[in-house]
Formats: structure tokens, sequence, C-alpha cells
């Protein structure tokens, strides 16, 4: 999965747009204009797969951060637990809360492996 196809999958999934607008999924950091509650999502790093005999064969394990953020801890936890159903069959690594407490901000960090 790419990042164009993540992008398609968050805002697709019918858990996320019941509390996102589709508009309000980012790839990249967070707009200071943006509306609350949000999803931003970055690519950090991958693992190219590679064979002895051939090398690199075109495909890597990719990581991915999913950030979840809002104003309302109940709110942010729904958010939370439907990113995570819409990446179920995708490895989760991490699940950090990274609330902001200078900005009144919940936020959680959820990353992912995903084949690419």
């Amino acid at each position: 999965m790419n990042e164009q196809q993540l992008h398609i999958a968050l805002s697709t999934s019918p858990d996320i747009i019941q509390l996102v607008n589709s508009d309000d999924i980012y790839n990249g950091y967070l707009p200071e204009s943006a509306k609350l509650p949000a999803v931003t999502f970055y690519y950090v790093s991958s693992d190219p797969d590679n064979t002895l005999h051939d090398g690199y064969t075109g495909h890597a394990l990719s990581r991915y951060s999913i950030n979840v953020w809002s104003k309302s801890y109940p709110q942010i936890q729904e958010l939370r637990a439907a990113v995570k159903a819409a990446m179920a069959g995708h490895v989760l690594q991490s699940d950090i809360p990274l609330h902001e407490p200078d900005n009144q901000l919940y936020r959680f960090v959820l990353d992912y492996t995903l084949y690419d």
C-alpha cells in the first residue's frame, strides 16, 4: 500500500467518515487552519524486499504514521478505534498518546507497517 492508497483507505472508511470530513484527512502535517477532528498520515521509512538471486524486488515493508486529532477525549477514542478498524489486516507497530496540553489537543499516533 502506497501513500495514495492509504489516503483512499482512510478517506473512504465508513467508520472514519462518520467522525471526520474526508477533506480533514491530510497527507503530512496538520494545517493550522484544520477543522477538528482530523487525521494526518505520513511515510516514515521502508525496508526493501530483496532476494538473494534478484536483489530488490520492487516491493518493501513501509512504515507509516497515522495521527488522530481532537479536542475531545471521547471523540479521539472513537476516531482511534475507527482508524484501527480501517487498518485491520495491517501490522500495528505502536499506539502512542501524544496529547498537547498547551493547545488543548488530544492526539494518538498509530504506526503501521504496510506492504508496498
